[in-house]
């Protein structure tokens, strides 16, 4: 997986680089786990068919989450 780290106007732009690897592993359920750059929070990406699909995977192992973002593509459409 290859991180970079770019700065914008108001912060700064993480950008996450997955390979064909990558994206087997995280089908085959291994999540992808690492540190932000120039950062103390740390990251974790997962995979799913859809973000109903991943959240529910997440409620079977007990994980509640208070505010849940939605992801969006560039149109602005829902990212599945």
């Amino acid at each position: 997986m290859l991180i970079m780290k770019s700065s914008i106007k108001d912060g700064n732009l993480f950008i996450f680089g997955l390979s064909e690897k990558n994206v087997e592993r995280l089908k085959a359920g291994e999540p992808a786990v690492g540190a932000i750059p120039d950062s103390r929070d740390e990251f974790m990406i997962v995979y799913g068919k859809t973000e109903k699909d991943i959240m529910d995977e997440f409620k079977k192992g007990g994980v509640v989450f208070p505010d849940v973002c939605e992801i969006r593509g560039r149109s602005g459409l829902n990212a599945d």
